[in-house]
């Protein structure tokens, strides 16, 4: 059986998985890349969320921008669902 790479924005051979910073192709590599960044990022984004008094919008892109700080697609909204 052929493993099936997710591709969603077409550049998986120029940018690497999901368009890691590093053009990491390496499954594995990858994996072990965002465990190490959620790591890293989730106390912030605890202690920013924190000071939040009213979430909105606007705080779970940072939400996401500081936890994938790793991949070029970090907060920004998604062109198609």
């Amino acid at each position: 059986m052929e493993l099936q790479i997710l591709d969603p924005f077409g550049d998986y051979e120029t940018a690497g998985y999901l368009r890691n910073v590093y053009g990491v192709k390496d499954l594995e590599i990858v994996g072990h890349l965002e465990t190490a960044v959620f790591q890293q990022q989730v106390l912030g984004t605890i202690r920013y969320l924190r000071r939040v008094s009213v979430l909105q919008y606007e705080h779970v892109r940072e939400t996401h921008r500081q936890l994938f700080l790793s991949l070029s697609i970090r907060g920004q909204d998604r062109t198609v669902p």
